[in-house]
C-alpha cells in the first residue's frame, strides 16, 4: 500500500486510521501499513467496533497489537489492526485486594498490587503491562 494514512473519526473517541504506517508500534520498526488500525483507549470502545470485526470468523480475525514489543512484520498485516493503547496505572488498596480485584489471589504481607491498562509500559524492562500482578516494593 502507498499514500498517506488517514484518520477517520468514529463512534468512538479513539481513531480509525487507514493506510497506517505500523514503523513506530512494533520494536523492529518495520515499516508495514495496516489497511485499517483501530486504536482502542478504553475497555468500553472494544463493543464500538465495526462489526465485521467484532464478528470476524476465526479466519478473518483482527491482530490485536499491545506495545509491538514481540512483534516482527514481515509484510502488511493482511487483517485490520487493533492497538490496545489504555491508559492508567493505580496502587489497588485494602478493599480491592478483599474484593478479589487483585488478581483473586490473598495478598502476603508486603505485596503491592498494581492495576495497569493494556497500553502501559512496564518501568523496568519496557514490556506491555496488560494484568494486576503482585510487585514488592525494593528494601
Amino acid at each position: 500500500m502507498t499514500g498517506p494514512a488517514s484518520t477517520i473519526p468514529t463512534a468512538m473517541s479513539s481513531r480509525l486510521h487507514e493506510n497506517a504506517s505500523l514503523r513506530t508500534l512494533n520494536a523492529f520498526g518495520v515499516d508495514a501499513r495496516a489497511s485499517r488500525l483501530f486504536e482502542i483507549r478504553s475497555a468500553s470502545e472494544l463493543a464500538d467496533l465495526p462489526e465485521d470485526v467484532r464478528q470476524a470468523d476465526r479466519a478473518h480475525r483482527p491482530f490485536i497489537l499491545g506495545g509491538g514489543s514481540n512483534v516482527l512484520f514481515t509484510r502488511d498485516p493482511p487483517m485490520p489492526v487493533v492497538r490496545i493503547a489504555i491508559a492508567g496505572r493505580r496502587i489497588l488498596g485494602d478493599a480491592d485486594i478483599a474484593n478479589g480485584t487483585a488478581a483473586g489471589r490473598a495478598a502476603d504481607p508486603g505485596d503491592v498490587f498494581v492495576e495497569a491498562g493494556a497500553g502501559e509500559r512496564a518501568r523496568d524492562g519496557g514490556a506491555s503491562a496488560s494484568a494486576t500482578a503482585p510487585s514488592r516494593p525494593r528494601p
